[in-house]
């Protein structure tokens, strides 16, 4: 299993030639400090952190050419941005190398609070009570924050690690600021029927943060975040590969089933657009089993693309052993499929709920792989019963568990990948 940690990106500048951060509004935000009262000792005051969300759109340019940008600000509901070109001398309209976003907001913190933003955007870790590490900090024997707090070359802090007030306040100001660039950008779009994919962000955007209103904007620490994945299919041509695509090609009627036409497309669209891919997930398999009904049974292919049929996830674990078994076909461990027959259940339920409310919760989003590994392996399954016996080195490694079958010939390996690499020694 290889681990990788995504590509980053240089920390971002204070940058006074983008429109909203050479504003009067931007220019007025005040920074209060310590208090001492009438006995000459220091009182507890609130300082301000100024936080800024960047990110580089996905299918926006400026109509005519606005190489200085624009910005948007507004009370109710409160927001501020600005929009400049990636590139404003070459590209003014950000139409071949894209549109960048900054929305800025400002939070009031304890000293303490503050303290620690500080050391950490000097790169520096500052106890605190409670803390759940302890100094020096080593995992995998590599030291990653010495003795003294100092952060090692190359170890950025996760969010877990900041005190549990400060990871409340940068999360809550994340949020609030996504939602507000996510509503610009999508009100914009439908008001000016500007064309462009579901999702306006080009990849996920970066909270930073100062301490000061003359310093540099420094990136927040990131959660901890893992992704296991499947490396990409490369085309494999072994004796058994040739001698089975051989006997495939010689069937001059076959073609790929619509059903994996219509999984794919769920998987190239399941980044961009996750609620069109999960309609398009549960389409592939319910167009998979009723044309798979309509071949292994051509007396009911009519009805199967004309008429009403049931549920699923009905047809899966009632209707198709009995057709199986009343041709003289089918698989012996079809039981054992029972727990895939549950996915199908939730990704109906999922389904219907998205086209009466379109509802797609982030743990629905988050679910998706499992959909579409879900439906791949039973349209693989229904190959199988059909004949082509090929389609069981397909079959993904957790249904192959449940089938009691041996490990497939197929050379994809899984990939882990996380935001802090090192701290997967935890």
């Amino acid at each position: 299993m290889r681990r990788a940690a995504p590509p980053g990106g240089n920390l971002p500048r204070a940058d006074s030639d983008h429109p909203f951060e050479s504003s009067p509004i931007f220019q007025s935000l005040k920074y209060t400090s310590s208090v001492v009262n009438r006995e000459g000792h220091s009182v507890s005051a609130k300082h301000q952190l100024d936080f800024l969300l960047m990110a580089n759109l996905r299918g926006f340019f400026f109509n005519p050419h606005r190489p200085d940008g624009i910005a948007f600000q507004a009370e109710i509901p409160p927001v501020n941005v600005s929009i400049k070109p990636a590139d404003p001398n070459e590209d003014g309209s950000g139409l071949h190398h894209g549109l960048e976003c900054r929305a800025y907001g400002s939070r009031t913190v304890d000293p303490e609070l503050q303290a620690f933003a500080t050391d950490v955007m000097n790169r520096r870790f500052r106890m605190y009570p409670k803390a759940t590490i302890k100094l020096p900090l080593v995992r995998d024997k590599k030291q990653l924050i010495d003795a003294n707090g100092k952060l090692t070359k190359g170890f950025e802090l996760p969010l877990e690690l900041y005190p549990p007030a400060l990871q409340t306040i940068c999360d809550e100001v994340a949020s609030e600021l996504r939602s507000a660039l996510e509503r610009f950008f999508k009100l914009i779009r439908w008001q000016q029927e500007i064309d462009g994919p579901h999702d306006v962000f080009e990849r996920e955007p970066i909270l930073c943060w100062r301490v000061s209103p003359s310093g540099d904007y420094r990136i927040v620490g990131r959660r901890q975040r893992e992704w296991i994945g499947r490396s990409p299919a490369g085309i494999e041509w072994s004796v058994a590969d040739q001698r089975d695509f051989n006997e495939l090609w010689a069937k001059v009627e076959a073609e790929e089933p619509l059903g994996h036409e219509l999984l794919r497309e769920a998987q190239g669209a399941v980044h961009s657009a996750p609620r069109s891919a999960l309609l398009l997930a549960a389409s592939a398999l319910e167009a998979g089993v009723k044309m798979h009904i309509a071949r292994i049974a051509p007396e009911t292919e009519w009805l199967m693309m004309e008429a009403p049929a049931p549920p699923v996830v009905k047809m899966l674990r009632d209707y198709l052993p009995q057709l199986h078994a009343s041709k003289g076909i089918g698989l012996a461990e079809w039981e054992k499929l029972r727990p895939l027959f549950k996915e199908v259940e939730e990704l109906a339920k999922r389904r219907n709920k998205l086209t009466h409310s379109g509802a797609m919760p982030k743990e629905v989003i988050s679910n998706m792989p499992s959909f579409l590994s879900m439906v791949s392996d039973l349209l693989y399954v229904l190959d199988i019963v059909e004949g082509n016996e090929w389609a069981r080195e397909n079959i993904q490694p957790s249904t192959r568990v449940l089938l009691g079958w041996p490990t497939t010939r197929r050379r994809r390996s899984y990939d882990l990948r996380a935001t802090h690499p090192d701290m997967l020694f935890d």
